[in-house]
């Protein structure tokens, strides 16, 4: 069965094909180190099961550490990725209210969505504002300066 490098080929590209249906990191390093096998029964034809084999368990072994490198060389921090960051990703930005603010509570535009928001400030409906912080759902702004 092993004799034929398109065997390696076929069982790396389902091995890949496999990750993308179950995601999971592993199976993809194991689909190219399958692949690799296959180049070397390529440029080796009569290798024996037995090398062909050491040769996939070296393959694997070295393309899970490359993947790991990779992986962690590309790992976002926390402050770097706005990916679920929420309202967080807000802070800074600027908003326009909604609703004249009653008691500190009113609501504002940010976006193409609607929050409700918190200031000590008096602020009118249709004045800018700025994103200060974040309580619970909620966002705390400023009134936002004149340019």
């Amino acid at each position: 069965m092993f004799a034929s490098p398109w065997s390696w080929f076929i069982i790396g590209c389902l091995l890949m094909a496999l990750e993308a249906l179950i995601p999971g990191v592993f199976i993809l390093w194991i689909g190219v180190a399958a692949m690799v096998v296959g180049l070397f029964v390529s440029a080796w034809p009569e290798a024996p099961l037995g090398l062909q084999f050491l040769v996939l368990a070296i393959a694997i072994g070295l393309s899970v550490w490359v993947g790991l490198r990779l992986h962690r060389k590309r790992k976002l921090s926390p402050e770097q990725s706005s990916l679920n960051s929420g309202l967080h990703s807000y802070v800074g930005r600027q908003a326009v209210a909604i609703t004249a603010f009653t008691q500190g509570q009113g609501r504002v535009r940010l976006d193409d969505s609607f929050y409700t928001a918190l200031c000590s400030a008096t602020i009118a409906e249709g004045d800018p504002v700025r994103v200060v912080g974040i309580e619970g759902s909620m966002l705390l702004v400023e009134p936002a300066q004149s340019a």
